[in-house]
């Protein structure tokens, strides 16, 4: 078997969205004007538009690929869900369409879940335990689970608030 037979393999048993980030980091590579020359800056951390919690892991680094490739200033992201529930609205270009139309983005979410509740996992239940007690419990009581959300950058969001822009005065360094 050779190197991309074994390439192909590994990048088939990959989720959609790990297929998609893989798909831009090669898009990117190939392009002239790519992600990875000298001098370029970002927005920020990527962060959810309506509780301001940063996205991290993989999340992080494929919302500022996407965004970085897309042109997006605003590092904000809301699901479908938030934006309708704020009462925004997409953009539309000049033809009238939206905007938000083919430009969600898919993010992954990991949670560890109460098999008994349901619930969300709340880890002081292990506070006091060994470590093999906490493995028993861990494997007897919780299990993991992985959804998927869809969603969308602010630039391409009307309505949502205006962004807060922190300006950093280089002459008001502290020595």
């Amino acid at each position: 078997m050779n190197e991309t037979t074994e390439t192909n393999k590994a990048y088939e048993r990959l989720t959609p969205q790990r297929k998609a980030l893989v798909d831009q980091v090669i898009k990117n590579l190939e392009t002239s004007n790519g992600l990875w020359t000298q001098g370029w800056v970002g927005s920020g951390v990527p962060e959810s538009a309506v509780t301001g919690k940063k996205y991290h892991g993989v999340n992080n680094f494929y919302l500022t690929l996407v965004a970085m490739m897309s042109g997006y200033k605003d590092n904000r992201w809301a699901t479908f869900k938030q934006i309708e529930e704020n009462n925004w609205k997409f953009k539309t270009d000049e033809e009238g369409k939206s905007l938000g139309k083919g430009n969600g983005v898919s993010v992954e979410f990991f949670e560890l879940r109460d098999k008994e509740t349901k619930r969300r996992f709340d880890s002081s239940v292990l506070d006091g335990m060994t470590p093999n007690e906490r493995q028993e419990y861990m494997d007897k009581n919780v299990y993991p689970i992985r959804k998927y959300y869809r969603v969308f950058n602010g630039d391409i969001i009307d309505g949502i608030p205006a962004k807060e822009t922190h300006v950093i005065d280089p002459n008001s360094v502290v020595e």
